[in-house]
Order: structure tokens, then sequence, then C-alpha cells
């Protein structure tokens, strides 16, 4: 179902806050770009992924190579903060207008260029998404009345 543009604006910027406080607490917050390792450390602590989560690692290597990286190879290739930041918002299937890019964007940044596109994303990382409902689902019921 699609959602209002203020609803997804309202959602991306809960989201992005949240991403900042993974990438202070991870130390990574004055990086430019992450490599595998960083990336799969970041959808953990962020509630995407853990070690419960049914093929973790060949999803986590599907994800980074999507956002543009390359882990396996003598080339490897970082994916940019931005990359990640849209693929994490395509993830919760939400299109905003500057995940497109613009002149400003580098060339390697991950980008999308529609609302379908971000479907897609979510569709096909549906297993990340429903993992974080989870832990939400569990830390709430967890909460004492």
């Amino acid at each position: 179902m699609k959602t209002s543009q203020k609803s997804n604006e309202f959602f991306a910027g809960r989201v992005l806050k949240q991403i900042e406080k993974a990438f202070s607490d991870l130390g990574c917050f004055e990086m430019y770009d992450f490599d595998l390792e960083v990336c799969t450390d970041l959808f953990i602590y962020l509630g995407y992924a853990g070690d419960q989560l049914a093929f973790k690692d060949r999803i986590m290597l599907d994800a980074f190579k999507l956002m543009g990286g390359q882990a396996h190879s003598e080339h490897r290739k970082n994916v940019t903060k931005r990359s990640f930041i849209v693929f994490v918002n395509a993830i919760n299937n939400v299109f905003l207008q500057w995940m497109k890019g613009s002149e400003e964007s580098v060339n390697e940044d991950f980008k999308i260029k529609s609302y379908q596109e971000a479907s897609q994303i979510h569709y096909r990382f549906f297993s990340l998404w429903e993992h974080r409902q989870k832990i939400k689902l569990s830390s709430r019921s967890n909460i004492p009345q």
C-alpha cells in the first residue's frame, strides 16, 4: 500500500536518526563509506539482521552488492553512507525524491528512481524488514505493564 509523502518523510526522518545513532555508537560517523563487515554490523545494530536470520551472510552480501559494494574481489569497493541510507529506506518501502540522487551525489551512490523500485527492494529483502519487526514486537512485549 502506497503511503502519503508526509508519512514517508516523517518515517524516513525517524529512521535517519536511528541510523545516525548507529553510525555514532559503532564508531563510523566520520567514515565516508563502509565495507561489508561494517554494513553487516550496522544492519545488526539497527535490528535488520541477527544470528537467527536465515541465510544472513548471503542476504548481507546481496544487499552489499546491490548498494554497489564488492567484497570478494581484487577490486574491493565499499558503499557510501548515502547509499546505505537510501537502501534502508527502500527496505522499509519508503521512496522520497532525494533518493533519486542529484548533481551533488557521487556517481557510485546507490539511487532509487521510483516508488516501484523501492517496493521491489522491499520485497526482495523482506526478511530484513521482517526481522526488525519481530525484534520491535518482542521488545514491546517485554515491557512490564
